[in-house]
């Protein structure tokens, strides 16, 4: 018995498919050869059947597209360098150590001002991972101690006149607030061993030409336990880049010219903050911060040609400096 052709499914059907007009007439309306008498409404059923596997080879074809779409997306290998754009890791132990590390060898100019930092080679030359390598670059960067761009990669902060002023005008701003600082009796202690100390320091300062370093470091300790008793974490981390930024200066251009720093009698400072005397203390602070930015600002007008050229590096940071070849 012949199925009927009428049941308003089959023209729905046939409108989907780019049959010509006179095959869907033929499926509408019976057709008789003489012996067999059949209705092309018999192949409605080969016809969804068929429309269902190309349904279904079409979603699986999209499904397939969108895999590897999202494979080329996210599973692509890391380049070399990260770019600003990408989002920062958060900090482990690992990580901050490594931070210290590269820290250190910027700070020290053992990797030089404007050097390019090759990710592959700090990693094997530090012996630092890459994941806590690429946290370390991030802090960094937000210290001001190396920059990144999507082409050049890392590059260590180049050495220049806009960055000294920016160093000195910041630490004029930010540095007094540490004459507020509340010294208890412990702490007045420590600071007046670290005051004698740095004191004998300078007296050796003309006759020892490698002890500047000592000094500085000593210096270091006085001023950053006056900022640790003002008890703010976020201002003590401030000041602290600021001075690695400072010092990194200092080196640079005592490594490359004949002119060594004076370091402020830090002993006075010591002596107002512990006696009270907080005016005092501040001018020993500005007085401080204008030898430093007027002796930066002149090394570099002399070196300036040099900097801005990129020549190399003395020959006792030339190896040094090749951790980022």
């Amino acid at each position: 018995m012949a199925k009927s052709c009428h049941n308003g499914s089959i023209p729905a059907m046939l409108a989907a498919f780019p049959f010509s007009a006179h095959l869907r007439e033929a499926v509408l309306f019976p057709v008789s050869t003489g012996e067999i008498s059949f209705q092309w409404s018999d192949l409605s059923f080969p016809f969804m059947r068929f429309r269902r596997i190309g349904f279904e080879i079409s979603a699986k074809s999209r499904l397939f597209k969108a895999s590897a779409r999202w494979h080329q997306a996210n599973m692509t290998e890391i380049p070399d360098h990260t770019t600003p754009e990408a989002p920062a890791s958060p900090a482990t132990g690992d990580s901050l150590q490594a931070t210290r590390i590269l820290r250190d060898a910027i700070v020290s100019c053992v990797l030089p001002p404007g050097a390019r930092l090759s990710e592959v080679v700090l990693a094997r030359d530090f012996d630092i991972g890459r994941g806590a390598l690429r946290a370390a670059l991030r802090a960094l960067q937000e210290s001001g101690l190396v920059s990144s761009s999507p082409r050049s990669g890392w590059r260590v902060t180049p050495v220049s006149a806009p960055e000294i002023r920016e160093v000195c005008a910041a630490r004029r701003h930010l540095e007094p607030i540490l004459t507020t600082a509340t010294l208890d009796e412990l702490a007045r202690e420590k600071l007046a061993a670290l005051a004698g100390r740095h004191a004998a320091l300078m007296q050796r300062f003309d006759d020892d030409p490698t002890g500047s370093a000592a000094i500085r470091a000593a210096e270091r300790e006085i001023i950053e336990s006056v900022a640790e008793a003002l008890s703010m974490p976020m201002v003590q981390g401030w000041l602290n880049d600021l001075w690695d930024r400072s010092v990194r200066l200092v080196n640079f251009f005592e490594d490359t010219g004949p002119v060594r720093y004076t370091p402020a009698p830090r002993a006075r400072l010591v002596q107002a903050l512990t006696e009270g005397r907080r005016n005092e203390a501040l001018e020993h602070l500005q007085a401080a911060n204008r030898a430093l930015e007027t002796w930066l600002l002149e090394r570099f007008l002399e070196s300036g040609a040099r900097v801005q050229s990129g020549r190399p590096a003395p020959a006792r940071r030339r190896r040094a400096a090749q951790v980022t070849s």
